[in-house]
C-alpha cells in the first residue's frame, strides 16, 4: 500500500485523497464536455456537480456518524480532528448527493434524463480513480 505519494518534513500528499480530488475534477470536466456537446448550461452542470460533490460529503459523514456505536457512546468525539479527518461512508454520500440532484435539476428546469447520460461517464471513470485512492491507502481492500 502506498497511503502517501510524498514526505517533505511534516507535509505529505495522502494518496487517497489526491485521486479523489483527480476524480472530481476529471469527472466534472467529462461532465462539463458533454453538456456543451449536448446544448446544455455547463454552467448549471458544474454548479451541480459542485453541490452534489458537497452534499455527497455531508452525507458521508452524517452516515459514518449515525451507524459508528463508538461515536454514538462518546458525542464528543464526533468534533475530533479524527473524525473530521475520516471519509465517511460511501453510499451516505451517493444517496444524498442523487436526492438533492434530482431537486437541483427540477428547479434548473434541466432534462432528468439529459443531465444523467451528460454525468454517466464521468462518474463512472472518477469513480474508479477513486477506488485506486482507497486501496492505496488500504482501507478498503488493502491491508487489514
Amino acid at each position: 500500500m502506498l497511503p502517501y505519494l510524498i514526505h517533505i518534513g511534516s507535509f505529505s500528499v495522502p494518496t487517497y485523497g489526491l485521486l479523489v480530488a483527480l476524480a472530481f475534477l476529471t469527472a466534472l470536466a467529462l461532465a462539463t464536455k458533454f453538456a456543451k456537446q449536448r446544448g446544455m448550461d455547463s454552467e448549471k452542470i458544474v454548479n451541480l456537480g459542485v453541490y452534489c460533490a458537497l452534499v455527497g460529503m455531508l452525507g458521508a459523514k452524517l452516515l459514518m456518524i449515525a451507524l459508528d456505536p463508538d461515536l454514538r457512546a462518546h458525542p464528543r468525539e464526533i468534533f475530533s480532528l479524527a473524525t473530521l479527518q475520516s471519509a465517511g461512508i460511501f453510499y451516505g454520500g451517493f444517496i444524498l448527493a442523487v436526492v438533492f440532484a434530482f431537486f437541483y435539476i427540477r428547479s434548473q428546469s434541466l432534462p432528468l434524463l439529459k443531465t444523467c447520460d451528460v454525468f454517466a461517464p464521468g462518474l463512472a471513470i472518477g469513480h474508479g480513480i477513486g477506488r485506486l485512492g482507497c486501496f492505496a491507502a488500504g482501507c478498503c481492500w488493502g491491508k487489514p
